[in-house]
């Protein structure tokens, strides 16, 4: 699963957990990505590491960061997406939908891929999503 799908994956099962665009911290997020890995699924590409509050990942910072930058999160910390930032994350989920790992994923998170399905991409189309960076 390419990282920005993995943040994404991470991110609408927050959206579901918490009922809305309040996500929570980066904190919640590497979560989720430490529950895909614990349960055997690949999250290559997204390092995280300790840091001076906690665990730390500069790829789930910059996803953020960027998402916001583009005026998809109100803000960064905790973690607030627009209604258009919720239609991001869904649009790339959809059309990464037959990704193997990310129906795997799906599971482990309890994201319904059917309830995206149903929903459909919406009829506004929003640009693609930052790419995370995957240096070494």
């Amino acid at each position: 699963m390419r990282p920005e799908t993995a943040i994404s994956l991470a991110l609408h099962a927050l959206f579901i957990e918490k009922g809305g665009v309040k996500l929570g911290y980066r904190e919640d997020v590497l979560a989720k990505l430490r529950t895909l890995r614990s349960n055997s699924i690949p999250v290559p590409g997204v390092r995280i590491r300790p840091g001076v509050d906690g665990d730390y990942s500069d790829e789930v910072s910059d996803f953020v960061g960027r998402l916001a930058i583009a005026g998809y999160a109100i803000q960064e910390s905790p973690i607030e997406l627009t209604p258009k930032g919720v239609q991001l994350i869904r649009r790339h989920l959809l059309e990464n939908i037959e990704d193997p790992a990310l129906q795997n994923g799906a599971k482990v998170l309890a994201v319904s891929l059917e309830v995206l399905k149903q929903a459909g991409p919406s009829s506004e189309t929003p640009p693609t999503l930052p790419n995370v960076s995957l240096s070494a």
